[in-house]
């Protein structure tokens, strides 16, 4: 069953007819393709979305008469996000990789088997460089284990011309995904833990969670998802089965 969720009309479908809508198993796809492979999607990570934020002082100071004496919040924060990951691509936090889905051979097997095209995605996304962890696949890295993204910054003063002062004040939008086995409120304090352990003590700051969500974890050898491999009907491919960097919405 693929279904396209927009708002709430799959409730003026299932309630009126949901007895000719029964199942054993209901498998829910976005529909992407990996080269000629259609893929079946078992698999979703969780997330989190979290405010930064960091104070150094009570107001900005003026660099001409505290320059490299006074810290800076920017500075400061750049040192905080710098730590979040090691130098071989790991999350520096072993907490975090807590109660993270299993990577068995079957799923690296699996995943090593999706096509991956490394020159399209260098094309598409401008990128010249690509980051994985312990020498894993693509799909691995992104589908089973957690991230940490910093998407937003805020602090000091960005419009024309210059202000020449220390900012006393920042902010970090920071997204993390989860493995699709891991609870995100745990998550979230694993990680509020580690920034109070990487954060010096003349910093004032807080965190905030403000959206978060589960992921799913389906086995790949799965009944159900066994049953839906089978070649599909006057084509020669078999789909494959894909473990999703994104998250399903709460």
């Amino acid at each position: 069953m693929a279904l396209q969720t927009i708002k709430d009309s799959e409730g003026n479908i299932i309630d009126p007819f949901g007895g000719f809508l029964k199942a054993d198993f209901v498998l829910l796809s976005d529909g992407e393709i990996s080269g000629n492979m259609p893929n079946i999607e078992i698999g979703f990570r969780g997330i989190f979305n979290a405010t930064l934020n960091i104070k150094v002082g009570n107001v900005d100071l003026h660099s001409g008469m505290y320059g490299g004496f006074a810290p800076n919040a920017i500075h400061e924060l750049a040192k905080i996000i710098s730590k979040f990951y090691t130098e071989d691509n790991r999350i520096s936090e072993d907490e975090l990789y807590l109660e993270s889905a299993p990577i068995t051979k079957e799923i690296l097997e699996n995943n090593k088997n999706i096509p991956f095209f490394q020159e399209e995605y260098e094309k598409i996304t401008g990128k010249r460089k690509f980051f994985t962890e312990n020498n894993l696949d693509f799909y691995t890295k992104t589908g089973l284990l957690p991230s940490i993204e910093v998407t937003g910054i805020q602090s000091g003063y960005a419009g024309e011309g210059y202000r020449n002062a220390i900012p006393h004040k920042a902010l970090a939008k920071i997204n993390v995904r989860l493995s699709p086995t891991q609870d995100p409120q745990r998550v979230f304090a694993s990680f509020k833990k580690f920034l109070k352990k990487i954060t010096p003590d003349y910093i004032d700051w807080d965190i905030n969670c403000d959206q978060s969500g589960k992921g799913v974890f389906v086995e790949v050898d799965n009944e159900h998802v066994a049953a839906s491999s089978i070649p599909i009907p006057f084509t020669i491919f078999s789909p494959s089965a894909y473990f999703v960097g994104h998250t399903l919405p709460p």
